[in-house]
């Protein structure tokens, strides 16, 4: 049999966790074979990603806590909002020239004004009423706590977050379908 339930070098049956990342690399085979496809690249890509996950924590006997179920929100939280600035930052592109210069440096700026690198519970108490206006900071200290169990944001701040990024796509597709009228003109 195919390493079947006996693990790479076992002689004899090993537990289910022991052969988990044999069946792990199997299923990540079969979903890279999907990934050939155009049309199924995506999504082959995140159930990879999932059933890798789910493989390691299968493997290193990683409880799959509450928060981890939140994982996917903050995820299309951050998702979200930066699909709406990323729309408004490329119609400004092509329409304007200079935006070019300018759009780097304004990520740097929120890459350091943003928790990345360093947790919410960093930042003084007098400053984090101004800290958490900053729409990533919750969406980022949200998907901290869901992987690492640090504290959650505060509620009303991650509300906040949410409204700014629906905001910002629903700015972002009126600005690109606004200026799209243009681009054919300007390229």
């Amino acid at each position: 049999a195919f390493l079947g339930s006996r693990g790479c070098f076992a002689h004899e049956p090993s537990s289910v966790s022991a052969s988990t990342p044999v069946y792990v690399g199997l299923a990540l085979v079969a979903f890279g074979a999907l990934a050939f496809k155009e049309k199924l690249r995506m999504h082959a890509m995140h159930v990879a990603a999932m059933v890798g996950l789910a493989g390691i924590m299968l493997a290193t006997d990683t409880p799959f806590s509450a928060g981890a179920w939140m994982v996917p929100l903050w995820i299309l939280g951050l998702v979200t909002l930066a699909v709406g600035l990323g729309l408004v930052g490329a119609a400004l592109m092509v329409s304007y020239r200079d935006v070019q210069h300018v759009l780097p440096v304004g990520i740097q700026l929120l890459l350091y004004a943003s928790p990345v690198a360093y947790a919410a519970t960093h930042v003084p108490e007098r400053y984090l009423a101004l800290y958490y206006l900053n729409p990533l900071a919750p969406l980022l200290e949200g998907l901290r706590a869901s992987l690492l169990g640090t504290p959650m944001p505060p509620m009303h701040t991650v509300a906040w977050a949410a409204g700014v990024a629906a905001g910002a796509l629903m700015i972002g597709v009126l600005v690109f379908r606004r200026l799209e009228r243009r681009f054919a003109d300007v390229i």
